[in-house]
């Protein structure tokens, strides 16, 4: 799977890489032993890359304390929590700097005029934009989009849109693509129009993808670029077996259309179809309804149920209860959708799986049964599916199956002497935790595994005790959960 990180200049890439290796790690101290072998770089490498991540930190933040400080004695890297990063907006000024998004840029908006014309605009020199070239078209080439030799985009219009749009997700938008003026301005129009025609909340991330998706859509439109029938994905029953309620959000589509751009009723019809596919499959809209799915599609989309269904009763030796499967279900139904359909063209990370392991053992080990299994069944890469399922399959089963079905029970004594009221804050944040299944008493109970209260208690010899005389802070509560969940797998497994 590749991430939006290749289109960074390279020594950008490193110092991006190690940023978010160090800002996702836990641990307050990280040995250069465990780094170069988690990221695979030599010494060299990632002292280049540690030293001019600072000097950008410093230049971007120059108030904030240093994140990150090399230990030569320890030979290692402190990481300080307490200094909060936005590395989206530091990705932001490595795409800035680079000479491959803006000629990717250029490409897509198709305002590129030559090479020399670029090379001046963007202080660069020929040889360079055409190497640049070269770079882009061979990323292209692997999801089947060809570069030209005077740059247009040939290929599937649907997943040339997927591409820029997974692409564009990662970006500020509205101020890196150098789409003309006016056509910003039509694109917060379209935006107020979608969002009364589907009634959806004025949230900004909406608003967002609204307009990202608009900017892309006017943009291949008005160079000519639309949907051929062929390219449209099999997905919906025929316009005249819709439903009343998506008869008139695809009528009121191709209204605002025409508002925009001058095209056959029969383009526009097919392009107001694909835009409410895309509303879907980007979660907008909730679950496809079952009326406006082809027989086919339904088929082809009911092995995720049967094989979730199969695979957690496999691992938990117990049956997923229907309506807890339906409610899982409806929450994937746009990622299955989009994986199916559209393209698994993904610009993201891989998961950290070895973290999700720790903290969620049991939903992770069910996940892998899962995607380990799909990717038989779809004949897709494992590796693809894991990057495209597993956060989602993660949130999903993390908000539909209670953790009483789950996990083992963690007993847990909250006993406070002289703080009552931050007793109450201490419940209600244990009960609210999905990572493991605490069950609370304020009074000694058989075999309590820990007790929490501000006074050592004598008569709870056996349980494991946490002393807070204070509302407890991250790294604190951390560790009382690091505590609770290592004893979740060890019963876990004692059990297998």
């Amino acid at each position: 799977m590749m991430t939006a990180s290749w289109v960074l200049e390279k020594q950008d890439q490193d110092k991006l890489r190690l940023c978010q290796f160090l800002t996702s790690q836990v641990a307050d101290f990280v040995t250069i032993r465990h780094l170069l072998a988690e990221v695979g770089w030599t010494r060299y490498r990632f002292g280049q890359a540690l030293a001019g991540l600072e000097q950008d930190l410093k230049k971007l933040w120059p108030e904030q304390p240093p994140a990150f400080a090399l230990d030569a004695s320890r030979r290692g890297v402190q990481v300080d929590h307490r200094v909060l990063l936005d590395v989206k907006r530091l990705t932001h000024e490595y795409r800035q700097q680079s000479i491959i998004w803006a000629l990717l840029g250029e490409i897509f908006a198709e305002t590129f005029v030559s090479y020399e014309v670029f090379a001046e605009t963007h202080h660069t020199t020929v040889p360079i934009a055409r190497a640049t070239k070269k770079q882009i078209a061979v990323v292209l080439a692997r999801v089947g989009i060809t570069l030209t030799r005077h740059n247009a985009l040939i290929g599937d219009e649907t997943t040339i849109r997927v591409f820029f749009f997974g692409l564009m997700r990662e970006a500020y938008v509205d101020q890196e693509i150098p789409f003309p003026a006016e056509m910003r301005i039509r694109a917060e129009a379209a935006v107020t129009e979608i969002l009364a025609l589907y009634q959806l909340p004025e949230r900004e991330t909406t608003k967002q993808a609204i307009r990202m998706q608009f900017a892309i859509w006017y943009s291949r439109l008005v160079n000519h670029h639309a949907i051929m029938a062929t390219e449209m994905p099999p997905l919906f029953v025929p316009l005249i077996n819709w439903d009343e309620q998506h008869h008139q959000i695809h009528a009121g589509l191709v209204m605002m259309m025409r508002h925009f751009v001058d095209l056959p009723n029969a383009v526009l019809a097919r392009e107001a179809e694909y835009a409410i596919a895309s509303m879907y499959v980007a979660g907008f809209l909730g679950p496809i309804p079952a009326t406006l799915l082809t027989e086919t599609a339904t088929r082809k989309l009911q092995p995720f149920t049967t094989t979730m269904q199969r695979e957690f009763e496999t691992v938990m030796h117990q049956a997923l209860d229907s309506e807890t499967l339906s409610q899982m279900m409806a929450l994937l139904s746009p990622t299955h959708v989009r994986l199916l359909y559209f393209s698994h063209l993904g610009f993201r990370p891989m998961p950290d799986v070895v973290r999700a392991k720790h903290r969620f053992p049991i939903q992770t080990q069910i996940i892998l049964t899962v995607v380990a299994k799909l990717a038989v069944v779809l004949g897709i890469p494992e590796q693809v599916l894991l990057n495209v399922l597993f956060e989602e399959y993660l949130t999903a089963m993390i908000q539909t199956v209670a953790t009483t079905k789950l996990l083992p029970e963690i007993k847990v004594i909250v006993d406070m002497n002289n703080l009552p009221s931050l007793e109450t804050l201490i419940v209600s944040r244990l009960e609210q935790t999905p990572l493991v299944n605490i069950v609370v008493s304020h009074e000694a109970v058989p075999q309590a595994d820990f007790y929490i209260s501000d006074i050592e208690i004598a008569g709870l010899k056996n349980a494991t005790p946490f002393i807070w005389s204070h509302y407890p802070d991250e790294n604190e509560f951390n560790k009382f959960i690091e505590k609770a969940t290592d004893l979740t797998v060890h019963r876990m497994t004692a059990t297998d």
